[in-house]
């Protein structure tokens, strides 16, 4: 295993970007919390963006922070980009601890299946290969899923002479 901030260290300086906390202006990377809440990663391009929602002190209070970028990563290598979304997405905030909050995103781990790090990425690069093939079935089933669903609905819908006001009601009832 190593970890996130092994990794961060061979990115050039344009490829890695702590960014600031929108409600108290400074950057991720000076910032201590109380408690890490919430953790999401996701993929725009090139780029991994690390997302926390935090507790932390203002005011004497113990507040919560809303999901808010605090690293982004460009990692062109679309395999290895993939192999880091997905090993460190499911992580859940009770294994990122407390304190500097930059720190803790560091220190998350990412395996390494070979100790040579060029045949580290060859057998990062074939197990993605066979992986993404798979995300994409699922994707693909995914879609097929949410259209039938709706297909479906529509047809409830018209069934029952609903029109566009009553339909509005009954989805926003649903998704929340």
């Amino acid at each position: 295993m190593i970890t996130l901030r092994n990794f961060t260290d061979l990115l050039s300086a344009p490829d890695k970007e702590v960014l600031r906390d929108p409600i108290r202006k400074k950057p991720y990377s000076i910032l201590e919390d109380e408690k890490f809440e919430e953790f999401a990663m996701i993929e725009k391009g090139d780029w991994l963006e690390l997302k926390v929602a935090h507790l932390y002190k203002s005011d004497g209070k113990i507040k919560r922070s809303s999901l808010n970028s605090a690293l982004r990563l460009r990692i062109p290598d679309t395999n290895m980009r993939k192999f880091i979304l997905y090993c460190l997405k499911d992580t859940t905030p009770g294994k990122l601890g407390s304190g500097n909050i930059l720190e803790q995103l560091q220190k998350l781990k990412i395996p390494r299946l070979v100790i040579n790090g060029e045949d580290n990425r060859r057998a990062v690069e074939e197990l993605m290969a066979l992986f993404l093939v798979e995300v994409a079935k699922k994707e693909a089933m995914e879609r097929e899923i949410r259209d039938i669903d709706d297909t479906i609905d529509k047809k409830v819908y018209a069934l029952y002479g609903l029109t566009d006001e009553e339909i509005k009601i009954i989805e926003e009832n649903i998704k929340h």
